[in-house]
């Protein structure tokens, strides 16, 4: 039984995948005072080397941040070169090219991003954005500089390595800036916070198998939300819970894999509210999902 006192069924997702492997289909639900009605759906494509060629996210309750349908078609003229069109909204669209340069000995040094967006064939908006990258001589990492030459925004990565693993993570622009510290190669602090806002210090821990278990966040110096992940034998993480420290109220994620280990069900209760008692039959899930499928397009278009 998923539902309990403190806890109703908040939207349930369902995941395919393609015969090599390949996440196809994303399909979710949402509880709508006591029954499952279908809410969103994504489906993805790919061609013969499993290389993402299209996507597609339908969702039935559209909003100004979310379009009902929004398409994306992927283009690989070469390997330096992918070519990323965005359809949504009314009559919306972008194009983003990507391009990569790489040094003698095979590292990316260079990508740059360019990004045209229209609405009704008129030009919207621009963006190029470069982003160059910096080693050391054992080929580690160690710092990236991203450049906005649209609005002359400059952030910069920083990596610093202890025993070949990494020991601080930091990035900074001009109102904002973000460290990690690492032991073993995982982060244990994480410190951030914008110029002219609260500080956000996240504290790390892990089990015995180096799985996270807890995360607990600060806010300007008050422990604000807890995150804990519970796992099964395979390290697979089957339960996560955020915790509201001020009210001791909580949202719970579950999940469910098959026999490969690939995520098949992702469950989100919610709290409950006072008096809310819509109870949803959750046996019948598996077999709703099964023989439903909402959105349906021409198989030549993708979406199938």
């Amino acid at each position: 039984k998923l539902e309990s006192p403190e806890h109703r069924l908040g939207r349930i997702a369902y995941y395919t995948y393609t015969p090599t492997g390949k996440l196809s289909k994303e399909t979710g639900y949402e509880n709508k005072e006591g029954k499952l009605v279908f809410y969103f759906e994504y489906g993805y494509r790919y061609d013969d080397r499993d290389s993402l060629i299209y996507e597609y996210k339908y969702t039935e309750i559209p909003s100004p941040k979310y379009p009902k349908l929004e398409e994306t078609r992927y283009i690989y003229p070469s390997d330096s070169l992918t070519i990323k069109i965005r359809t949504f909204g009314e009559n919306e669209s972008d194009t983003t090219y990507f391009r990569t340069q790489k040094d003698n000995s095979g590292r990316e040094i260079l990508m740059s991003k360019i990004r045209k967006s229209t609405y009704r064939g008129m030009p919207k908006y621009k963006d190029v954005i470069l982003i160059q990258n910096f080693y050391n001589d054992k080929n580690q990492l160690i710092k990236k500089i991203r450049t906005d030459k649209i609005y002359g925004d400059i952030g910069e990565y920083n990596f610093d390595y202890k025993e070949d693993k990494i020991s601080t993570y930091s990035y900074k622009r001009k109102d904002y800036q973000l460290t990690i510290s690492y032991e073993n190669g995982l982060p244990i602090i994480e410190d951030s916070g914008y110029s002219d806002s609260e500080r956000r210090i996240k504290l790390y821990q892990y089990n015995k198998k180096g799985k996270e278990s807890l995360v607990k966040l600060y806010e300007d110096g008050k422990h604000t939300y807890s995150y804990a992940s519970t796992y099964n034998k395979q390290g697979k993480r089957v339960r996560y819970d955020m915790i509201e420290e001020a009210d001791g109220s909580s949202g719970v994620w579950l999940y469910e894999y098959d026999k490969s280990g690939k995520l098949i069900y992702k469950i989100d209760l919610y709290d409950r509210k006072p008096n809310e008692v819509h109870v949803v039959d959750t046996k019948q899930k598996k077999k709703e999902n099964q023989e439903f499928t909402p959105f349906k397009r021409n198989k030549e278009d993708g979406l199938y």
